[in-house]
């Protein structure tokens, strides 16, 4: 029998989570799963995505995530990452119920994809791979906070957080309607930990899967050829830094100047990409040069990675960290803060270094020591282990397996 699952994403084109889906897709076709996807907002001309039957319903979908956005700004808090709401009845649910499949694979929900009271009508099994934190939050997409372990109580709402607290009504929403039986997927052994001691997930069944990537695609350009498309000087040691936006403050880019005022190699320019870079604009130490937006998926991007020397990832919570895979995967090592998603990927001073968390000073340390003590050659090296972990045949095996359980049990 061919397993045939529904994917459900927000869009088909957009952010990290839509690039996770796309590559979870085509893993799964790879090993013989009919695959489709499910999206509000679709870009792609992709059969298999299945998108809003009428710009009326594009329209709903505009409106809904601006509702979104309203609500985010009402609360009048520096915004550590976004959030979503998902309290708006829609007719998603039905949409969703009547999709030929045998499993309902969720992913990104966000803006209101599916209202929250809604989830317990979905009447296939449940896989929940998760791209961040707001399964088991609140609204938070990500958060600091320790109140998806304790619990969303007044005793534990942030002091900036004024007035009627939205995050513990979605919570609470959350635990109300949640169905019974869902099997959840952490991408990363970070993201698993914080499942597990979640107060709404923790006694569901979890299985890590990582995210795939396309090594046929993802491999390293001349690096000589690189540098000459780019006009970057080849005596240069070239560190790339780049998001889709690198304003979030999780993304952790405005420490970026105090980690560089430490750095001891002066002999670096920096390349960067993704939008809102005004962090990096007063490095006055070191030439910056700003391809802007550049289009995941895309060999812009593998030649910026093969141009470079050293890949700058200084997020504060990452759940997996695709751009990293991507870049070792380009023969560009990185450096991240460990206890994250990055530590899926990175083996400290091997393919890159783990800087303690929370430490410039160890960050910029390992700048140099990325610098000084990486060389091409042992990335070459390292690729091979990659796809032993993170091929599309072997997550496409992983995931067959535990929906081949899934639909045995039910």
């Amino acid at each position: 029998m061919v397993i045939k699952i529904l994917h459900i994403n927000y869009n088909d084109d957009s952010g990290g989570a839509a690039i996770a889906v796309q590559r979870i897709h085509e893993a799964q076709k790879i090993v013989g799963i009919n695959s489709r996807i499910l999206v509000a907002e679709k870009f792609s001309n992709d059969k298999d995505i299945i998108g809003p039957n009428s710009t009326l319903e594009e329209i709903k979908w505009k409106i809904f995530k601006s509702f979104n956005r309203k609500i985010e700004r009402l609360q009048k808090i520096k915004r550590y990452d976004s959030n979503s709401f998902n309290i708006l009845p829609n007719n998603f649910i039905k949409k969703l119920n009547k999709v030929d499949c045998d499993i309902i694979n969720l992913h990104w929900i966000g803006n209101n994809l599916i209202s929250i009271k809604s989830l317990s009508k979905i009447k296939k099994p449940i896989v929940w791979t998760l791209h961040d934190m707001w399964a088991y939050t609140g609204s938070e997409h990500y958060t600091q906070t320790k109140r998806f372990i304790e619990g969303y109580e007044k005793s534990n709402k942030p002091k900036d957080l004024k007035g009627f607290d939205i995050e513990k009504y979605c919570w609470e929403l959350k635990k109300k309607y949640y169905p019974k039986q869902m099997l959840i997927i952490p991408t990363s052994k970070w993201q698993f930990e914080n499942t597990k001691k979640s107060y709404l997930l923790k006694n569901q069944e979890t299985r890590k899967i990582t995210l795939p990537l396309d090594f046929d695609f993802w491999k390293p350009f001349n690096k000589k050829l690189a540098r000459e498309l780019l006009n970057i000087p080849h005596d240069k040691k070239v560190l790339l830094i780049g998001s889709q936006n690198l304003g979030h403050i999780r993304k952790g880019f405005y420490l970026i100047d105090k980690i560089f005022q430490n750095i001891k190699n002066k002999n670096i320019m920096i390349l960067s990409f993704g939008s809102n870079n005004n962090s990096l604009k007063n490095m006055s130490s070191t030439k910056n040069i700003s391809l802007k937006e550049i289009k995941p998926n895309t060999s812009d991007l593998k030649i910026a990675y093969s141009a470079s020397d050293l890949f700058i990832a200084p997020s504060i919570q990452e759940s997996f960290g695709q751009t990293v895979l991507e870049a070792a995967s380009c023969c560009l090592p990185s450096i991240c803060f460990e206890n994250n998603g990055f530590s899926e990927i990175i083996d400290h001073k091997i393919n890159g270094y783990l800087a303690k968390e929370n430490d410039l000073i160890d960050y910029s340390k390992g700048i140099d020591w990325c610098l000084e003590n990486i060389k091409r050659e042992q990335m070459e090296i390292n690729i091979s282990k990659l796809k032993d972990k993170f091929s599309y045949q072997k997550i496409g095996n992983e995931y067959k397996s535990i929906y081949e359980k899934l639909l045995a049990i039910n």
